[in-house]
């Protein structure tokens, strides 16, 4: 049995649709099993044997919600801008050339307060002020007292002598004066109100959610460790609210990375699933990842990648002891040294994570030391390009040090061709099938 074995018919679909819509290219089933998935049909047999003959592993998995998580959440739910002032134009245009979405609190609230500061309802520095409330950190502490991104982001026009933040309404007597002290949420409400904000019910749901978000202990999902083609095309797209340069619907800058990844015989992807939002492309339900990283797999090493959108040593540590249990269990793979943090690659200088450039830098001194270094082909060298980021580890003591590429070939998602290495790291065609687009 083959990892193409298990590929169903709706996969299929989905990896068709998914190419066409953000490569532009229409790719058949029988193009995509023969062509597009055999470099990785070919190299994934060894993790196919390692999952007891399955694309996904899936663990129920549950861990303590903390700051990071709440952040998240938040962020991939909700979305309200700085309003300042040198941004106000671009967003009123965006407003008039977009349909704006009812009952979504976020656009209702944005769209509402820039056509009262369009009709001079509402000065700049107000419309700051109030967009202010709803950076993550207000939101989470439910306290005015932080600004989101720079020290320098902080309220204007404030009456220090009452230390309130000041409002007015040409339509009302009376100015609005809001505590420092106020909860943020309260504040928001009070805002509302005075302005007579005509979605008030949505405001008040949008409450009662971040209201239980900020108080749950505990978040209940499914942790899933794969190989599956889906899995590494959709690396870093979702509906979660978070991106890198992996992904695809943007053309990210390293985007065809994951193809080598796809293709490599030592990588799988592990993400817990978004089980609060489903992620729709063209009438397809895709993995919805609220939080994914790579891990290497070899006798010597097993290492974790970066952590998107952000670092979580609880998860890499139960997964790291996951597949550490599995590897010993069925290929009886054993590590001499367990969840350490993985070092070797500090001491190298700029781009020699690189293939090219780190033969061209250190070649001569392979037979020095016993590290087990880490490089990869044209795909973004995560764990070179981050030297400050924590990375977790099982490994051995090798004899020299040890070069490991982790990268498979970056094949044509069209003929499977290997793509010319002359070609950016966002292309997904080679240049004859990229010729034939035009």
């Amino acid at each position: 049995m083959y990892p193409i074995d298990c590929i169903t018919e709706e996969d299929y679909k989905t990896m068709s649709d998914w190419i066409n819509g953000t490569v532009g290219a229409k790719v058949s089933k029988s193009e995509i099993k023969e062509l597009t998935l055999k470099e990785w049909n070919k190299n994934k047999i060894k993790l196919f044997k390692l999952f007891g003959q399955k694309l996904r592993i899936k663990i129920p998995y549950s861990r303590k919600v903390d700051r990071n998580w709440i952040r998240q959440e938040i962020n991939s739910s909700f979305y309200f801008p700085t309003l300042a002032k040198s941004r106000l134009d671009n967003y009123i245009s965006f407003g008039e050339d977009n349909f704006r979405p009812i009952g979504n609190f976020a656009y209702e609230t944005l769209y509402f307060f820039l056509d009262l500061y369009k009709n001079k309802k509402i000065s700049a520095d107000e419309l700051f002020n109030f967009s202010l409330l709803f950076s993550t950190n207000n939101l989470i502490n439910n306290t005015l007292n932080e600004s989101y991104y720079a020290w320098w982001e902080t309220f204007k026009n404030i009456d220090e002598k009452h230390n309130e933040i000041l409002f007015k309404n040409s339509n009302k007597k009376r100015e609005l004066r809001i505590s420092l002290k106020t909860k943020t949420l309260r504040a928001i409400g009070k805002i509302l109100k005075y302005y007579d904000f005509p979605y008030m019910k949505d405001f008040e749901k949008w409450q009662t959610w971040l209201s239980t978000l900020c108080t749950v202990k505990e978040y209940k999902t499914n942790l899933v460790l794969s190989i599956h083609p889906i899995d590494f095309m959709t690396s870093s797209d979702n509906a979660s609210g978070w991106t890198s340069c992996m992904n695809w619907r943007d053309d990210g800058g390293y985007s065809s990375g994951t193809i080598e990844m796809m293709n490599s015989n030592m990588v799988i992807i592990a993400y817990l699933e978004n089980n609060s939002k489903p992620f729709i492309f063209l009438g397809n339900e895709m993995p919805n990842k609220i939080w994914r990283t790579y891990f290497y797999i070899n006798k010597d090493i097993l290492c974790s990648g970066l952590s998107y959108p952000n670092c979580d040593n609880l998860t890499t540590h139960f997964i790291l002891d996951y597949l550490k249990d599995l590897l010993k269990n069925k290929f009886n793979w054993k590590y001499q040294y367990n969840n350490e943090e993985y070092m070797d690659m500090l001491y190298l200088d700029g781009e020699a994570y690189n293939k090219d450039s780190f033969f061209e830098y250190s070649t001569k001194d392979l037979s020095k030391g016993h590290s087990i270094i880490l490089i990869t082909n044209e795909m973004y060298n995560d764990i070179g390009s981050h030297p400050s980021e924590t990375f977790i580890c099982c490994r051995n003591w090798v004899k020299t040090t040890k070069l490991i590429n982790l990268s498979g070939k970056r094949t044509c998602v069209k003929c499977g061709k290997p793509i010319e290495e002359k070609q950016r790291a966002t292309k997904k065609l080679c240049v004859a099938c990229e010729n034939k687009l035009k």
